[in-house]
């Protein structure tokens, strides 16, 4: 009962300052956003997403392992906040995704030393990729994404190639593959259902930033490869 009680309240601090550091980086980029004039109104589930996905983030934290939790709320929590964005204003901000890519690299650097993480703790079934592992995947899976977006003309963006980058150096090769993949196919079938329910076009932007976050999310929770 303890443990809910101190997600709940852990987590409505976590949303609510996650919510006005979103509303600050808007304020100061807004020749950035793609609906500059409907941030309020997009906005009308942010705080209930932000708490829902605080408290899975807190709740899966285990004290056993405090430095493999700490690395768990770093990814968890920077992909929900870039997830935020991007659904809400089509964009991915470079200092969510630098923050992101810093803590991928922290992990990479600690994990060799630090034993707690070769016994594969609760919330971290993904053995992190050592540094150099860890770098190669990112550039590979940045470059990957690139020739992709080139490719793909117009459906991947700057911060989907930022953002697949970051993942490279948190899962590696093969679980980042894994991820790219269940976030195409889980963007891709959101997407059908939109035009079938005449609710977009088939010229209009669509984010695929939060299905990469979510596939990397499931990736790392759970292991699960292709």
């Amino acid at each position: 009962m303890l443990r809910v009680v101190l997600t709940a309240i852990f987590s409505c601090i976590a949303a609510v300052g996650m919510s006005k550091l979103i509303d600050l980086l808007y304020s100061r980029e807004t020749e950035e956003l793609s609906f500059p004039g409907e941030i309020r109104s997009r906005a009308v589930y942010r705080l209930p997403l932000l708490f829902a996905g605080c408290a899975a983030a807190f709740f899966q934290f285990d004290t056993a392992y405090p430095l493999a939790g700490i690395f768990n709320l770093c990814f968890y929590l920077s992909l929900l906040f870039i997830s935020i964005t991007d659904w809400e204003q089509y964009i991915i901000f470079d200092s969510a995704v630098l923050l992101l890519s810093a803590a991928g690299i922290g992990q990479s650097l600690t994990a060799e030393y630090m034993p707690e993480y070769l016994s594969l703790p609760p919330g971290t079934p993904v053995l992190p990729p050592g540094p150099m592992e860890a770098l190669l995947s990112g550039l590979a899976a940045g470059g990957i994404m690139l020739l992709l977006a080139v490719a793909m003309k117009g459906s991947i963006f700057g911060g989907d190639i930022k953002l697949i980058t970051a993942l490279g150096i948190w899962l590696g090769a093969g679980y980042t593959s894994s991820a790219v993949a269940f976030g195409f196919l889980l963007g891709g079938l959101t997407a059908a259902v939109l035009l079938i329910a005449t609710k977009k076009k088939k010229d209009e932007f669509f984010a695929y930033g939060p299905y990469f976050a979510i596939a990397a999310a499931i990736v790392r929770a759970t292991g699960i490869t292709l």
